[in-house]
């Protein structure tokens, strides 16, 4: 097989060479990476900036409130690579600085999602209302009552959503076998959640000002 690489002109060499050039750089971008992409993550959340490409982030973010910020924030630092890769001509150079912006705009995901996402419980009981008052009482939480049906006997059925914390679903769960031990449960992970209780991410205001 090696001869049939060479006759047809392929450098096997030259590919492990390769390889080896860019394992190296995935050594080196694995940790800077991380912490580069926790760091942006956290500045964005307090709806600041730290110059340069943030500027341009933030304002695309503004105009265009559905793009990832991790997105916005590997496309425009792709760019620049791009421009200096063609300049500077550095091979090794564009490949670390694709991997490490790509390591930093996944972690800015990870960590934005993670801002916003909650979970939901969802409760199938015949109690409806004292459901709610029990997890108002454990969790502090609203909730809604939605009619449903069995679709097997047919018999109608309270259907309770409450969206909440990791935490709160624990004590919502235990609360809820504790009042009614024939009652179903359905526990989701929600990527984003918008109302009262629910801390927001609005780019250009400040939370401690007031309206």
């Amino acid at each position: 097989m090696p001869k049939a690489y060479e006759e047809a002109g392929v450098s096997v060499e030259a590919g492990y060479e390769v390889v080896k050039r860019i394992k190296s750089h995935v050594a080196r971008t694995n940790r800077p990476g991380v912490v580069g992409g926790i760091g942006d993550a956290l500045i964005y959340m307090n709806n600041s900036s730290t110059g340069g490409l943030d500027f341009i982030t933030m304002a695309i973010k503004a105009r265009h409130p559905y793009l990832a910020f991790g997105n916005i924030t590997f496309a425009a630092a792709l760019a620049v690579i791009v421009l200096s890769g063609a300049v500077f001509r550095d091979v090794d150079s564009i490949i670390y600085g694709i991997m490490f912006n790509f390591l930093v705009s996944t972690v800015i995901n990870k960590m934005m999602f993670g801002f916003t996402s909650s979970m939901l419980a969802m409760i199938i009981t015949d109690d409806g209302a004292a459901a709610c008052a029990e997890i108002d009482r454990v969790a502090d939480r609203g909730s809604t009552i939605l009619q449903g049906r069995g679709g097997y006997g047919g018999h109608p059925r309270d259907v309770v959503l409450c969206a909440c914390s990791n935490k709160q679903l624990y004590e919502i769960e235990h609360a809820m076998q504790s009042l009614d031990p024939g009652c179903f449960i359905i526990m989701l992970q929600s990527n984003e959640v918008h109302g009262e209780g629910f801390r927001q991410l609005e780019l250009g205001k400040n939370e401690n000002r007031n309206e």
